[in-house]
């Protein structure tokens, strides 16, 4: 009888862990991962820039046999776009904004699972480039903010082995 108590009481602790801890999670994200990269910023951002690129250094991509894109009437600069269907699921990127060798706005729609914004950021000075990548959007409802508790976590492999693959083609 003991064990049972025991058994339920840890059962309700779990369960109002389970419905109060999203209460106290922002409802918004924020992840930002950087490298330096000796390279000019032109290197960099033309891998960035244009989306058919992405394939050569996208952690999802190379990663991801069954990955497929299609993409949009243009591959580069604002309004150019992609769809893509994986093992991880589907969704578009559409780049919202640029400005040459120095940024890349980029609107994320991953379907029913939400969107998301990333941006990408180039700093030169003497010869070499900082790279910093920021990824941020919102949960979906109320149980969607324990995915602000995880994503950070989820998001770093991807984003380190993709800055890392930027990094070796631009300085190649």
């Amino acid at each position: 009888m003991k064990i049972l108590r025991i058994l339920v009481a840890v059962l309700v602790l779990l369960v109002l862990v389970i419905l109060i801890v999203p209460a106290f999670v922002d409802p918004s994200f924020r992840i930002e991962k950087s490298i330096t990269v000796q390279a000019p910023a032109s290197n960099v951002y033309g891998l960035i820039a244009d989306l058919r690129a992405w394939e050569s250094w996208n952690y999802w991509s190379t990663n991801d046999d069954t990955m497929r894109f299609q993409y949009g009437a243009v591959s580069r600069g604002p309004g150019a776009s992609y769809r893509w269907a994986g093992a991880d699921g589907a969704g578009t990127t559409t780049i919202l904004a640029t400005q040459v060798d120095e940024s890349v706005d980029i609107a994320l729609d991953f379907g029913k699972r939400g969107k998301g914004k990333a941006q990408w950021t180039l700093r030169q000075a003497n010869g070499q480039t900082e790279l910093t990548w920021t990824f941020s959007g919102n949960a979906k409802g109320y149980m969607g903010r324990w995915f602000n508790v995880v994503i950070g976590r989820m998001m770093a492999t991807p984003m380190d082995e993709s800055l890392a693959k930027i990094k070796e083609l631009a300085e190649a």
